[in-house]
């Protein structure tokens, strides 16, 4: 059984790290089900714009909110929070001979991972890096 604080804390953690920046943007929640289905119904030339211009300008505002300023170490946190406060995906990261490499894996598809990869590359690209993608079906890996 969970105690009280515990749940309290859970909660308040949830809300500081993720649910009050998702407010700021007026994030709505949807099924997975409904998500795929809608991202299905995409032409990839069409998701791709959407995803790069998405990712020029929605990740530098909750960054800099977040972290102070928009940086690698930013977009690296705020592909964390994605994952551990908006459930897009599953995070693993190494570091390895000076270089960042992230693996995100998901149910959604390959259209999501593309959404990923190119909505990711875009705030790299802000922090003035830039990343490269590889995607499959079932993941996006990110390298810089």
């Amino acid at each position: 059984m969970i105690s009280l604080n515990t749940l309290v804390n859970q909660l308040l953690v949830s809300y500081s790290e993720g649910g009050r920046y998702s407010k700021q943007v007026n994030a709505i929640v949807l099924s997975r089900q409904t998500f795929a289905e809608l991202l299905n119904e995409i032409p990839e030339d069409r998701l791709i714009g959407v995803a790069k211009t998405a990712g020029k300008s929605g990740p530098e505002s909750l960054i800099t909110s977040k972290y102070g300023k928009l940086s690698v170490d930013g977009v690296i946190g705020y592909i964390h929070d994605l994952s551990s406060y908006a459930n897009y995906f599953e995070y693993s990261e190494q570091n390895e001979g000076g270089h960042w490499t992230a693996t995100l894996t998901h149910e959604l598809g390959r259209k999501w991972s593309l959404f990923l990869a190119n909505y990711l590359e875009q705030a790299f690209a802000q922090a003035g890096v830039k990343a490269r993608c590889t995607i499959s079906d079932r993941s996006t890996t990110l390298r810089i």
